[in-house]
């Protein structure tokens, strides 16, 4: 098979996985737990009251919490929200983040590990069908493709794609969950380049600023708020409880063996576990990477109880190296691919009915309308034409309402003030009986 045959039958694959959601449009069942939950409905609630873009407005949520809690607006998710209806800027978006696994992950194994096609294809189209949380963007799915970036500047080919390529990962990904970790990954292995190969990395260094530039202009209002914390309100995070630090460490083993859940869980453990046994001596430089993930995977975990501890940062969770495990647990397995072609076919299989079997989003589909499990599909979730009849039965004009039985998020999104919610960072001043801790 050629390049452009492995990119056309990949992207065939995806369409294939998308399928039913063509096919069944609003009434395709779509992941609940922290996304139609929370975020989507917030993106929907700033729509309606038109403060998408306005950092100093308040969310009809909580009684009115600050937008800026809510995240970044100037990220491609939320240009997609507010370019497209709600359920296809969710199909577009997980489109785009399966698209960037699949293309990044490919490039890189194909043209800097100079793998085989068919393992590169492999082990690409099983990376993009992980199931990555549709909320997070390309946080975890576009590390591949960051690492082609760099890997690109430092042989000083293709600048400006480059460029372009580090722009759209900043725009498309998390500063918290991915942005710090991935920066401090790319610091570490340039500053060993620079000592091993005793030459000036310029190419990259400039590329890490730029990457760095990026994400304080992208996320700027949460850098402002760092900076001058009197000004703003403490987050209830502040006051969140230390974990022990055998529980910390505890959550950093797991992600070794399954990755994290919002990362995207795969079945990390028999990459890695065959790639240590049989070929880390060919490979130094990847065993070196993967050393250095896991012990950056076990110090994060560590400070993080440390900095819970002693209420510092607001409890921000250092332990987020896990957001790029999966990227190199499927770089590994492109290896063990390449070099075991014998059994690479029940690899294959296996990891590829263990990322199925554990995608909520293709899962919790096809089992709802199979009638093998009830679960509300996405037109149901938030089924805006009974809130119609709602508003028009009940005087709700200037009112907050209160949920119980159901997700705040359900009025929100039909835009309906709520005094209760799940949202990701809150004043600490709010009663902790009206809000849902994330």
């Amino acid at each position: 098979m050629s390049r452009k045959g492995c990119i056309l039958a990949g992207l065939g694959i995806l369409v294939l996985y998308f399928l039913p959601n063509l096919i069944l449009g609003e009434h395709s069942v779509i992941q609940v737990h922290d996304f139609l939950d929370s975020n989507v409905a917030h993106i929907q609630a700033m729509k309606l009251s038109g403060s998408l873009w306005d950092m100093d407005a308040t969310l009809p949520i909580l009684g009115g919490v600050e937008r800026a809690a809510a995240g970044t607006p100037y990220s491609l998710r939320v240009v997609l929200f507010w370019l497209l209806p709600t359920f296809w800027a969710i199909l577009a978006n997980l489109l785009l983040i399966k698209l960037t696994a699949f293309l990044g992950m490919f490039r890189l194994l194909s043209a800097h590990l100079h793998l085989d096609l068919k393992a590169a294809f492999a082990a690409a189209i099983l990376f993009a069908l992980v199931p990555f949380y549709p909320d997070y963007g390309i946080s975890s799915a576009g590390i591949p493709l960051l690492a082609l970036a760099f890997l690109n500047l430092k042989e000083k080919r293709r600048i400006g794609e480059n460029l372009c390529l580090i722009l759209y990962y900043a725009f498309f990904s998390s500063l918290l969950l991915s942005g710090v970790f991935a920066c401090v990954l790319l610091a570490l292995l340039i500053l060993w380049d620079w000592i091993r190969e005793k030459q000036f990395p310029l190419a990259p260094i400039a590329g890490l600023a730029f990457l760095t530039l990026l994400y304080v202009a992208f996320n700027w209002d949460l850098f402002a708020a760092f900076l001058s914390p009197a000004a703003g309100e403490v987050s209830h995070r502040a006051e969140f409880a230390p974990p022990s630090l055998w529980e910390s460490l505890g959550v950093s083993l797991g992600a070794f063996l399954l990755s994290q859940y919002h990362a995207g869980i795969c079945l990390a453990v028999l990459p890695l576990a065959v790639f240590a046994i049989k070929y880390r001596k060919q490979y130094p430089s990847l065993w070196g990477l993967t050393l250095l993930v896991l012990g950056l995977m076990l110090t994060g975990a560590v400070a993080k109880e440390f900095f819970l501890r002693f209420r510092l940062m607001d409890g921000f969770q250092t332990d987020r190296f896990y957001f790029l495990y999966p990227a190199l647990a499927f770089t590994l397995l492109g290896v063990v691919l390449q070099e075991r072609p014998r059994g690479r076919g029940y690899l294959v299989a296996g990891m590829l009915v263990f990322s199925l079997a554990l995608d909520a989003h293709w899962r919790d589909n096809l089992a709802t309308k199979a009638g093998i499990v009830e679960g509300p599909d996405f037109d149901q979730y938030y089924d805006t034409q009974l809130f119609d009849s709602i508003r028009e039965d009940l005087p709700l004009e200037g009112a907050a309402v209160a949920c119980v039985g159901m997700h705040p998020a359900i009025p929100e999104y039909n835009g309906i003030p709520t005094v209760d919610g799940y949202y990701p960072s809150y004043p600490l001043r709010f009663p902790t009986s009206t809000v849902s801790n994330r």
